[in-house]
């Protein structure tokens, strides 16, 4: 499973320095991110943030769950001041194509080498082409890859069949993703900037996840609710 992970890792790297080859497109191309870029994917969080903070109001719950919900909605102001900030604030990496809808569902394993390949290059399927094709920061895909570990977690949990946690699951594919990118335009050059973004785009996934387990996954609500507890509780996504 580490190993696996690890190379999970490699294989994200190679594809960020993939979607920054203008061979055949300059769309591309790296760009470096000004304020106003900056703005406009904190605005596209926050605005998903009260969609997902409108809808799950309404959501017929359970009583306890509900309690959770309503728990967190009542901190929903400073949650969407913690997006903004973290994407806000200054970056040293460029913005490049990512993903976008990057998880462990995109992620096939050859049978004879465990050659890692991935799958699905459309994004996410709720949003625009337009919006699919803009440029962001690769922690869109770090970070939803890392949520990702946090769900296999919990079937592991479920099933009596947990041996690692996803904290360290996450830190084993970060760390194999930052020995192929170091160096790179995409990949930021200081640590308290790489732990900003991350945290910051984990925490805009742990919200799309609890509305898209609000709507089609109830049984599966506790894996965002419990992370977006966490952060209340520590300011962070990342323990």
């Amino acid at each position: 499973l580490l190993a696996t992970v690890a190379e999970v890792g490699k294989r994200t790297a190679g594809m960020h320095k993939a979607l920054t080859d203008t061979d055949s497109s300059s769309a591309f191309a790296p760009v470096v991110p000004l304020l106003s870029d900056r703005e406009t994917t904190a605005n596209a969080m926050v605005d998903h943030a009260q969609n997902v903070w409108n809808a799950v109001r309404v959501a017929e719950l359970s009583p306890s769950v509900r309690h959770r919900i309503d728990q967190v909605l009542s901190h929903y102001v400073s949650i969407n001041d913690a997006l903004r900030s973290a994407v806000t604030s200054p970056h040293t990496a460029a913005y490049i194509r990512v993903h976008g809808d990057y998880h462990l569902g995109q992620i096939l394993i050859t049978p004879e080498s465990r050659r890692i390949k991935v799958i699905d290059f459309e994004g996410e399927p709720q949003k625009t082409l337009r919006e699919r094709r803009r440029r962001t920061s690769v922690y869109k895909d770090l970070a939803s890859m890392s949520r990702s570990f946090d769900y296999l977690c919990f079937q592991a949990h479920r099933t009596g069949v947990a041996q690692r946690s996803a904290t360290e699951l996450g830190r084993i594919f970060l760390e194999a993703y930052a020995m192929e990118s170091g160096g790179a335009c995409f990949y930021p050059d200081n640590e308290k900037e790489r732990m900003t973004l991350l945290n910051g785009y984990m925490l805009d996934k742990a919200i799309y996840e609890l509305g898209y387990e609000v709507h089609y996954r109830p049984d599966w609500i506790d894996v965002p609710l419990q992370a977006l507890e966490r952060h209340l509780n520590t300011g962070s996504l990342l323990n």
